[in-house]
């Protein structure tokens, strides 16, 4: 079996697994395929000094067309996204564009530990919302800026769509469930087109140590193989989810989450 072949099948895989935890858990696909494609990275043997800036960059790349396919199928049911997201827009492009930035000379350990505290926030994610539901508020231009700033810099820096961070602000500013998803498909789509580009652009320095049909940290045989997968698989996760008790799958999140941290911290 050829290099390449054995590549698209292990890229399959790792989608189709990201996919179904993500629907399982009910997370931003884009959260479980760094993970995935970490894993997937590093059985090809990447070299490590690269290793986290490519997985990052290829989940731009796929987080970019799902997030914006996503936007547009909410607005297309009427759903309108929070005033929040027009807001936005400027300080999102801005904070990916000072994550795409770094990504020029930013080492791979310190991706890895800016990724290890989003887990850390992922993981305690049911207990903050349930706190966070207890409040409400209506913050200023500046502080809506800021975060949106914010936003886009951890999202870029992590390759994953800002979900967690964009949700938590939403819930405060108490918008409904659907305003909140349909606002988070935005702010990914705002991260994702734009990060994908950056990342690609700052990789080209190291395009000899990357793997074959890639552009700088962007591996588009990867993206292309794992989007559909990860679609797919996410139905079934999805209806699993359904069959089962709310608090048992965030007991099992949070266990996924540690023992995801403690590997990428082993594999470091």
């Amino acid at each position: 079996m050829t290099d390449a072949l054995r590549f698209a099948l292990a890229a399959l895989f790792a989608g189709s697994v990201s996919g179904f935890l993500a629907g399982l858990f009910g997370v931003g696909g884009a959260n479980v395929l760094v993970l995935a494609l970490y894993e997937l990275f590093r059985v090809f043997e990447i070299p490590d000094s690269i290793r986290m800036q490519t997985c990052i960059g290829t989940s731009l790349a796929i987080l970019g067309p799902t997030s914006l396919r996503t936007y547009l199928a909410y607005r297309a049911h009427g759903v309108a996204a929070s005033g929040v997201l027009r807001a936005w827009t400027v300080p999102v492009l801005a904070g990916v564009a000072c994550a795409c930035i770094a990504a020029f000379f930013t080492p791979a350990a310190m991706f890895k530990l800016i990724y290890l505290a989003l887990l850390i926030v992922m993981a305690a994610q049911p207990m903050l919302e349930r706190g966070l539901a207890r409040l409400r508020a209506k913050p200023n231009y500046a502080i809506t800026a800021g975060f949106g700033f914010l936003v886009g810099v951890v999202s870029a820096l992590t390759g994953t769509g800002g979900a967690v961070l964009t949700t938590f602000f939403l819930t405060i500013c108490g918008q409904s469930v659907y305003g909140v998803a349909a606002s988070s498909a935005g702010v990914g789509a705002l991260i994702g087109v734009p990060g994908a580009i950056g990342f690609a652009v700052a990789g080209l320095q190291q395009q000899a140590l990357m793997p074959p049909f890639s552009i700088g940290y962007v591996s588009l045989i990867g993206a292309a193989l794992i989007l559909p997968a990860s679609v797919l698989a996410a139905i079934y996760g999805t209806a699993m989810a359904q069959n089962m008790p709310r608090r048992g799958l965030e007991i099992a999140f949070a266990i996924f989450v540690v023992s995801a941290a403690i590997r990428l911290l082993w594999n470091s």
